[in-house]
């Protein structure tokens, strides 16, 4: 398996990690709010309140972190890994941003080109 394609792996294993990390702490919040709520003795107090927001703005970080990683897994490699790019197939030379594809180092036709 490529680097590339192992990367893009983890990085969407990763990011349904966070996505169900982010929708268990979003319940558990609502789940503790109802429960805070039923019981009026405890609505008073302000700490009490705390956790649940905290916890559902945590959770909502890791719902969106999870959710860029699973989607924008491609794009983060892009990024991350070098040589993930157009590249020469003979001398392996980056050809981002050069023209007509005919490879500068070592003259090489393009990629499909008839030879």
């Amino acid at each position: 398996m490529k680097l590339t394609n192992l990367a893009l792996v983890l990085l969407r294993l990763l990011g349904l990690y966070f996505m169900v990390q982010g929708v268990a702490g979003a319940i558990s919040a609502v789940v503790y709010s109802t429960m805070l709520f039923a019981d009026e003795a405890s609505y008073t107090a302000v700490s009490t309140l705390a956790f649940p927001a905290s916890r559902f703005a945590w959770s909502s970080v890791s719902l969106l972190l999870g959710l860029y990683f699973f989607f924008g897994a491609r794009k983060v490699v892009a990024n991350v890994i070098e040589g993930t790019g157009p590249h020469c197939n003979r001398c392996g030379f980056d050809m981002s941003g050069v023209p007509g594809g005919q490879c500068p180092e070592c003259g090489a036709p393009p990629a499909g080109a008839e030879q």
